[in-house]
């Protein structure tokens, strides 16, 4: 893999890197391109964006929790009716742990996903709680 040239960039940009102008994306960010070099004039999303980014963090902490949970069914033989409530309960997980992400920051987040996998990694094939409650570590 290689670097493209400033021809190539510009090729595949449709003509903006040969304009040498500004690119702005969504919330109130901005980027300029100064012929060779990208820089960030502003990044502002506040706290709404935030807030979503974290809803969408937790709520996959959920999704991966609840398909972890089938497949765990799946693998210790359980019954159908348990599988089928497994599958059904993915959205619920889902559901809670995207309202879980509401008021948390994007580190708050994170540490609850992180929270999350380390419980799957440790539950050894049986199935886990959601959400996953930390009680910390000692120090």
């Amino acid at each position: 893999m290689r670097e493209l040239s400033a021809v190539e960039l510009d090729t595949v940009s449709g003509g903006f890197f040969s304009s040498c102008g500004s690119l702005s994306f969504g919330c109130s960010s901005s980027f300029s391109y100064s012929c060779g070099s990208w820089s960030s004039s502003s990044y502002s999303c506040g706290s709404s964006y935030s807030s979503s980014l974290s809803s969408l963090i937790t709520g996959s902490a959920g999704l991966l929790a609840g398909t972890y949970n089938v497949l765990a069914d799946l693998v210790n033989g359980a019954s159908l009716s348990t599988v089928i409530s497994a599958i059904n309960n993915i959205s619920a997980d889902y559901k809670i742990g995207y309202a879980a992400g509401q008021g948390m920051t994007l580190a708050q987040a994170n540490t609850y996903l992180n929270n999350t996998i380390s419980a799957i990694q440790s539950a050894q094939g049986s199935t886990i709680a959601f959400p996953v409650i930390s009680t910390g570590g000692l120090g």
